[in-house]
Order: C-alpha cells, then structure tokens, then sequence
C-alpha cells in the first residue's frame, strides 16, 4: 500500500480494520502497531526528503541560467585534458573476418 492510500483510509477505518485488509490481501500477519510505524516513518522520510530535493534542483538551476554562455570554471581533472582534435579511425576496405583472427589471434 502506499502512504496517500493508507492516509485515506485511516480517515474511514480504525487501525485494526486497515491492518486485518492488509493482512488479508497480502497474505501476511502484521500486527496493527507495526502498520502504525511504518506509517509514521514514511511520513517522516518524506517530510526530510522533500525540500531537499527542490533546494537541490532550485540551485541547479540558478547556476545555470547566471553563467550562461560563459566558461566554466571548477575543478580540473581527467575530462580537462581531453583535445579538441577528433582523430579518424582509417578504414580498410578489404578487412574481412580471416584477416582479423589471423593478426589478433
């Protein structure tokens, strides 16, 4: 069941009532406490996991509409040493498959 789910009902049905259907439809024996738990806990972890995520895509954002067109800067590393310089791979037209198991293997 999913949290909304769950919420809805409780605004119907007693824990008891949920946790029986749950049981009922899931073929497992949960008690009513343990319902209540999870519960309480999703509700926590998307209470913690919400603005973060729009914090996170509100920054991303931001940055980039103010640079703009111009360079980044940051952290140089592995990727800033790549050329600009595409090398062509050469193309043999009469490659077959003999030739390459001949001079790979």
């Amino acid at each position: 069941m999913y949290l909304q789910n769950i919420l809805e009902a409780k605004k119907y049905y007693t824990w008891e009532q949920i946790a029986d259907y749950i049981n009922n439809n899931t073929k497992t024996e949960l008690a009513q406490k343990t319902y209540i738990n999870m519960t309480e806990r999703a509700k926590k972890r998307q209470k913690c996991t919400e603005p973060k995520e729009q914090a996170k895509t509100i920054d991303v954002i931001d940055q980039n509409e103010a640079k703009g067109d111009e360079p980044r800067g940051g952290v140089k590393g592995f990727f800033s040493n790549i050329s600009e310089n595409k090398k062509e791979i050469e193309h043999d037209p009469s490659a077959t498959n003999e030739k390459f198991i001949n001079k790979y293997l």
